[in-house]
Parts: structure tokens; C-alpha cells; sequence
């Protein structure tokens, strides 16, 4: 059994009686929550095969058949993913300002990532494991302002800000990286952003002087 575990805390700390009146503030809240997810497998990604067409057998009956679709894995357990946000709501200046700020990390084990293997294990490219530990974090700001607030005519505006540093921070001992689609330009490595966009680096001298690189004037390192 996966446990996904979830608290929230909330204080009006303006409501306290030790806190000093000011007329432009009129609340000031203070929260923090915790909360677990997660992700389960696939259906089929711990089964070896897949039903296949019929085929037809003697007598021109159909039979039932199957194929090698994927190396499945039966030691496959869910994602889980945890998170803390910690932050505040502010309103000012008679309720027209209203402020949001929040600050989360979430950190995810056992990810499950589709892991390149050896053809001639099974004749299937890829299987999946859990084989990652990765990291959200950022920071959220939000306000809200009224500029005009009448019973014919109103007039606000919001205005909305955000950062998130994503981070590959560790994969199964043993592997350095996973490449994902082309296997030239992307890539999982741990210390960088999932699904990172990678280049070889190039050289080149046009040595005919004709302006104009030939294929023998390129060089990269592989």
C-alpha cells in the first residue's frame, strides 16, 4: 500500500491581539501545507507481451495470439512526489491591494523513467524503472489591485510572477544519463533539468578561403 499523506496550516496572524494596528494593513495570513502524490504504472508496463492480431490457423479458424511488446519490470512501484508550500496573503489599503506570495519544493523518488537496455536482452529498445529522484522548486507571486470600484464602473488589474528551478539530482547507481528521443540532442543527466537539450560543439575553418564550408572543413567532438 502507498500512503499520500496531506496537512494545511493557517494563521490570521493580523488577528492576534499582539499585533500592532496599522490603518493600512487589514489582514495579514500565514500558511503552510504539506501534501504527497504520486503516480502510478502503467496497466501493461510490468506485462512481457501484448495481444496481437489473430492468426488464422487450420481450417481457416483464427487464433488467438501474442507478441513481445515491451521488457516489463514487476518490481515497478508508484511515483511518490512531496511537497511544502510556505507563504502568505496580504490585503491593503481598505481591501483594493491584495498580495500572494507562496514558496514550494516538491521532490519526487522512484520516478519512473523509460531506461534505454541492451537489444539483445530481450530485442525491445527501452523498459521502465524507478530510477530517478527529482526536485521542483520556485517561487509564486500574485497581485491583485483595484483601481476604481464603483457601482457603475470598476477598474483592477492582476499581475502574476513565477520561477521554477527543475532538477534531475540522481539516477540508479551506475548510469550516468538517459538519452530520450534523438539521442544526439536530449538527454536526462543528473544536476540538469529533465529533458535537457544538449549540442555537440562544432569547429570549423574555411581554409579554401572561397566562403563557403565544406564538409571536410567542419570538425565536432562527439
Amino acid at each position: 500500500a502507498v500512503y499520500y499523506p496531506k496537512v494545511g496550516l493557517s494563521w490570521v496572524a493580523s488577528q492576534a491581539g499582539f499585533f500592532p494596528r496599522r490603518d493600512w494593513l487589514n489582514t495579514l495570513r500565514l500558511r503552510s501545507t504539506y501534501g504527497a502524490s504520486g503516480q502510478i504504472p502503467g496497466p501493461a508496463d510490468a506485462l512481457l507481451y501484448s495481444s496481437a492480431a489473430p492468426l488464422t490457423g487450420a481450417g481457416g479458424v483464427d487464433v488467438p495470439s501474442v507478441s513481445l511488446a515491451s521488457l516489463g519490470n514487476p518490481n515497478l512501484r508508484p511515483e511518490f512526489s512531496a511537497e511544502l508550500e510556505s507563504g502568505f496573503d496580504l490585503t491593503l489599503f481598505g481591501n483594493r491591494t491584495n498580495v500572494e506570495f507562496t514558496v514550494y519544493d516538491k521532490r519526487t523518488r522512484d520516478a519512473i523513467i523509460s531506461r534505454f537496455i541492451a537489444p539483445s536482452l530481450s530485442g525491445v529498445q527501452t523498459r521502465f524503472e524507478n530510477i530517478g529522484n527529482i526536485r521542483n522548486s520556485g517561487v509564486e507571486l500574485t497581485l491583485n489591485q483595484t483601481v476604481v470600484d464603483r457601482p457603475s464602473v470598476g477598474l483592477s488589474f492582476a499581475l502574476n510572477g513565477s520561477t521554477n528551478r527543475n532538477r534531475l539530482q540522481s539516477l540508479a547507481p551506475g548510469i550516468s544519463a538517459i538519452f530520450t528521443g534523438n539521442r544526439a540532442t536530449q538527454r536526462n543527466q543528473p544536476g540538469y533539468p529533465l529533458f535537457g537539450l544538449w549540442s555537440r560543439t562544432y569547429t570549423y575553418a574555411d581554409t579554401s578561403r572561397d566562403g563557403v564550408l565544406a564538409a571536410s572543413e567542419i570538425t565536432y567532438s562527439d
